[in-house]
Formats: C-alpha cells, structure tokens, sequence
C-alpha cells in the first residue's frame, strides 16, 4: 500500500518508489487489458507491443517484492498511476520537492560527502554496475519529508518541464539512477528518454496533486567538478559478447544489399582506398555518460560512392551488422543513409590516436556523433544498403527509440576532465 508523505496543501508524495509488490496487483488485476487505465497515445502503443509485464519481472536480480519495479515504459507508468488513482509527477513538482521546495541541491541538502551511503549510484572509480537496491536501503539520502530514493536507485518518469512542448516520443527520468555516478547527479539532473525505453534504469514514483503550481520556477543545472577519475567502460556493452576471433588480417567489411558494386573490404583497404579523415565530437550512451574523442576513419559517403546505391538515398537504410559474439549472436542496427550522411557518419578504425580495443569495437566500428551509441555497431562486419528499416536488439528488447538521436538534457562527461554537462 502507498505511504503518502504531505508537501504543502496541494501535493502528496509517495514515500518510496512503486515496488514490485505493488506493481504485481496491476498485473494481477488485468491491467495490461484494461483501455481504462491507459491514456490514448498509451494504448496505441500498448497494442503495438506483445508483453504484458515489465522487462525484468520475475527475473533474479529484480524480483523481491522490496525491490522498486524497473523496466517500466513511461505508458506504463502512467497506466500504473491511473490504476492506483494518482499520477505522475511533471518536472515543476518533482523538482520542487527533491530541491527541498528550492532550498537545497540535494533531497537531503547540500551534503556533498559519503554519497555511496546516501543513494544508489555507480562508477566508484570504475565503470562497474552494482544494479538496484531495495526501497529503504538508504535512510541517510532520504528528504527531510522522509521522501526515499528521490536520487539514484531507478529514474523516475515525470512529464516535461514545459507541458505546452510535451511530445508523443519523450519524456522525462529525473534523480538518475544506479547507473549514474556520484558527485554529477543532484536534483537538476534530467534525462529527456523516450517513452517506450524498459530498461533498468526506469521506475514510478507517484504523486496525488490537485494542479496548483507550486511557487517555485525550475533551474537550469550548472557544471559541477567531479573529484574522482572516471573512465570509459572496460566492460564489454554487448549483450552477444565480445567476438575475439577476429584479427586484423583477416577482418573483412562486406557492402552488400541494393547496391551495384558489392564489396569486401579488409582494414588496410579502408586505410589505404579511401581519403582518411579525423573528427571531434562527444560520444554519448542512452544513460548519459558521455566522452570527448577524437576519431579517424573513412567517411561513410566515400564507402556509398565506392558501391553506388541502386535506389535514391533518401530511400535507403543502412543495416549495420555485428561480427557474430562467441555464442553466435550478431548485433544490428539501422540507420537512415541520408541521415548518416547528413551527419557526417564514419568507419572507424581509431579513438584518441589508438586503435580500437575489443571492448570498443575492434577492428571497425561505425560513429556518428548525433546518435547515441546504441546506433553505432561495434565490431562492424557488414553494411547492408535495403529499402526496409529493421529495429535492433535495443529498440526490440528495451524500448529504445528508434531513431536514437540525443536529446537534450545532463549528462556526465567522463575522461582526465570529469564534469557535468548539458546537451543541447
């Protein structure tokens, strides 16, 4: 049952994040079958999809009844909340009450020490993902109010800051997660997502709000020093695993599809065939952790030219296949070719003056700067040219946009120089 904690005259909030618990009497009750429940934009995409529970649910790490729910779609937050007759909070609220109703940085003030004791953040020193903890795990990072877990643990989906703007597509995690470090989340951070992602990072929180707006007027998050060294992952962000079979001498990238020159070309064709070209940009994952780099390759634009397209290119995709993982599996991904070439997409053989690693993508991998790294297969085995768009692993398992462009919003820069950041 929800505890509901008093804010002012006007806003009720609950004392802990929805919990699997809680969540389990919607599935029970039919809720993923009741139109009642859901709004209208809600629904269409609720038919569209075929499960019926959350992404994680009933799997180990997910499923005590203490645990807060995750993979939850922003719909299925907001039919959770209509069931339970409350609502979700929009940024002004949510805001107001993690700032202390504007007072502090922090839900608990403006305490920057023992952060690993206060909420459940991740990257001590290290990319390393501790994963959620139950409700209550930490008294220390509670508001005031008694509020729990407003930072950190699982994101909260909250309607935009600016309701006029308010888009079918995005809406909005605040308070971070266990994915986000310490010392770059406070109550400013936001993360505009699309609607339908499910992964391990999306939670509920719940409000009861008769619509009065609180006297308070959102911040801008400003850029806070970071005082730990914080890397670039080292863990290998590919759910078929890292295909180490590979060498240089024998990679071969295929071009293949509506095309009318197929092709195979190993690395030192692409060194040598093509004009070598290097670009700056910041490389940004779907949970915001984001990288200043400096990479060389070949311009996607000089491979089209190569094969010629058989089709216009603003009637193609670009289907970028994985070399396949130990157990067989192959990673894709599409991406419209005009797009891409828009955008100034490359091959890439090197990041920082170094050749890529196993983990980021050796020997080859696409980068394209606007687009979150979702979208850029590593270990790049084939370019299929087709006139069909197919979602990825992502957009199929976790609800990723399928687009994947990067929204705007915080993210935390990671590298010598670690720092807060807005994208604009």
């Amino acid at each position: 049952m929800t505890e509901w904690i008093k804010i002012d005259e006007h806003i009720l909030m609950s004392k802990n994040l929805v919990t699997v618990q809680e969540y389990s009497d919607f599935i029970t009750s039919r809720g993923y079958f009741s139109r009642k429940f859901w709004s209208e934009d809600g629904w269409k995409w609720k038919k569209s999809q075929l499960f019926n529970k959350p992404a994680y649910w009933k799997k180990k790490r997910y499923s005590s009844l203490d645990m807060p729910v995750t993979g939850i779609s922003f719909f299925e937050a907001e039919a959770f909340a209509h069931f339970t007759s409350a609502q979700l909070p929009n940024e002004l609220v949510w805001e107001y009450i993690a700032t202390n109703k504007g007072g502090t940085r922090f839900p608990w003030g403006d305490d920057v020490q023992d952060l690993d004791k206060r909420a459940r953040l991740s990257f001590f020193g290290e990319f390393t993902e501790p994963g959620i903890a139950p409700i209550n795990t930490y008294p220390h990072g509670s508001s005031p109010d008694g509020i729990s877990d407003l930072i950190g643990n699982v994101g909260e989906w909250c309607l935009p800051r600016d309701l006029k703007k308010l888009s079918s597509d995005v809406a909005v995690l605040r308070g971070g997660s266990h994915w986000h470090i310490p010392h770059a989340i406070d109550s400013f951070f936001r993360v505009p997502t699309y609607v339908g992602t499910r992964d391990n990072q999306t939670g509920i929180r719940l409000i009861q709000w008769d619509g009065t707006p609180p006297n308070y007027s959102l911040k801008e998050s400003t850029d806070v020093s970071i005082p730990l060294s914080i890397q670039r992952p080292t863990v290998p962000f590919r759910q078929e695993g890292i295909p180490q079979h590979i060498s240089l001498n024998s990679y071969r990238l295929k071009i293949s599809g509506k095309v009318e020159k197929m092709a195979e070309l190993s690395l030192h064709d692409l060194q040598t065939q093509f004009p070598v070209t290097e670009q700056s940009g910041l490389f940004v994952c779907v949970c915001n952790w984001a990288e200043p780099n400096i990479v060389k390759g070949v311009l996607l634009k000089d491979i089209v030219e190569h094969v010629k397209p058989k089709l216009p290119l603003n009637e193609l995709y670009i289907r970028q296949i994985s070399i396949p993982g130990p157990r067989g599996i192959v990673y894709e991904s599409s991406i419209p070719l005009n797009q891409s070439l828009n955008n100034n997409a490359l091959i890439c053989w090197e990041i920082d003056g170094k050749p890529l690693t196993y983990e980021l993508g050796f020997p080859a991998r696409l980068i394209d700067f606007q687009l979150y790294g979702y979208k850029q297969v590593k270990a790049l085995n084939e370019l299929y040219f087709t006139d069909k768009f197919e979602p990825g692993w992502w957009e199929t398992d976790k609800g990723y946009d399928l687009a994947g462009k990067i929204q705007p919003g915080s993210a935390t820069i990671i590298g010598k120089r670690s720092y807060k950041t807005n994208l604009q």
